[in-house]
């Protein structure tokens, strides 16, 4: 999924996709792009947590300006 500066919203979002009904791990990617807020931390911190029902890679790129 994509995300830009979502370090508010990350945590309700892993959350709803580690309680869903699926055998565990899920596997979860994340793109970053251009994130000037703790979105990448948010995420260290619940990768770490929900480890046992997700598989989260996260994939973290910057662009100019002009294309993000």
């Amino acid at each position: 999924m994509p995300a830009r500066d979502e370090a508010e919203r990350l945590p309700r979002l892993m959350e709803a996709l580690a309680s869903q009904d699926w055998p565990a791990p899920l596997p979860v990617l994340v793109a970053l792009n251009n994130t000037t807020d703790a979105s990448r931390e948010a995420l260290d911190g619940l990768t770490a947590r929900l480890r046992a029902r997700l598989a989260v890679h996260v994939d973290e790129a910057v662009f100019p300006p002009e294309l993000a």
